[in-house]
C-alpha cells in the first residue's frame, strides 16, 4: 500500500488524522458490510469531532450509495438537518451514541 500510494498504513489510522478535520461529515456505514466492518465507520465517527454516523442494514458495501433513503438523508445533512447519530468517546464511556 505504501509503495503503491505513498501513504503508510499507520498514516491512515483514524485516531491520528480525523480529530484535526474541522468540517462536519456524515459517515454512512452498513452493519452487513462484508468489505469494511461497521466498527471502522463507528471508529471514524467517534474520532471525528463534527461527524455523525448513519447506520444502515441490508445494503452492504456497494448498494449504500444508490439507496434512496441514504440519498435523502445525505441531502438533509447537506441542508444542515440533524441526520445520523453523534458517536462519543470518553475515559468512562469507551464508545456510545449521544
Amino acid at each position: 500500500f505504501e509503495r503503491r500510494f505513498g501513504i503508510s498504513v499507520d498514516g491512515l489510522q483514524a485516531h491520528r488524522n480525523v480529530p484535526h478535520i474541522g468540517r462536519p461529515a456524515l459517515i454512512v456505514h452498513d452493519l452487513e458490510d462484508r468489505d469494511v466492518p461497521w466498527s471502522e465507520g463507528e471508529r471514524y465517527a467517534r474520532y471525528w469531532p463534527q461527524a455523525r454516523l448513519l447506520t444502515t442494514t441490508g445494503l452492504g458495501h456497494h448498494r449504500i450509495s444508490s439507496d434512496p433513503a441514504v440519498i435523502t438523508d445525505a441531502l438533509r445533512f447537506l441542508r444542515g438537518e440533524c441526520v445520523g447519530e453523534r458517536v462519543v468517546s470518553s475515559p468512562n464511556l469507551p464508545f456510545g451514541i449521544a
